[in-house]
């Protein structure tokens, strides 16, 4: 059954591809597709899965900036995850904003070093953690409207600014 589940998976994926533009690659390598041109500083991320064994990928050009999202796995089907690395447009401060419920679980390898950053709206910072290298840095990129949205939205999200890229888990 597990093959059948993973051709399956693969045809949703090659489908939703070619729906939205998008390119698909059943397997291969994390970023060695070449679409995003900040594809070095993941080696730096807290985030990205360095562990899992199979991963299905599909990438796309967004003008001068480069996307990919990879379905990875390590074997267990309840590790696995869905990532968004992207180019962010610029050089971002180290940051990361996840959901409470991400804080003893799922293989999210929480940063140290970096310094809590707590903002005015205490309902944000019951539901959201955000730590930041520069906490002004966290203050300018997490507005009133990014606030809003995470707290409007049911799903559960793992947020990671490094270097020029944006590194988002779902």
């Amino acid at each position: 059954y597990a093959g059948l589940a993973a051709i399956k998976t693969r045809l949703k994926y090659t489908r939703w591809c070619q729906q939205h533009g998008w390119t698909f690659h059943a397997k291969g390598k994390p970023l060695t597709y070449g679409v995003v041109k900040n594809r070095d500083d993941a080696k730096n991320s807290k985030m990205i899965w360095r562990s899992n064994r199979n991963n299905m990928i599909m990438t796309k050009r967004f003008g001068e900036r480069g996307a990919s999202l990879h379905h990875v796995y390590t074997g267990n089907k309840k590790d696995q995850a869905l990532f968004l690395v992207a180019d962010s447009g610029q050089n971002c401060v180290d940051m990361v904003i996840y959901h409470h419920s991400l804080k003893h679980n799922h293989g999210l390898k929480l940063p140290h070093g970096m310094q809590a950053v707590e903002f005015e709206s205490g309902e944000f910072n019951k539901q959201w953690i955000v730590k930041a290298m520069d906490p002004k840095a966290a203050y300018d990129r997490v507005n009133q409207g990014v606030m809003e949205y995470l707290l409007a939205t049911r799903k559960v999200y793992a947020i990671e600014y490094i270097g020029g890229l944006l590194i988002v888990r779902g």
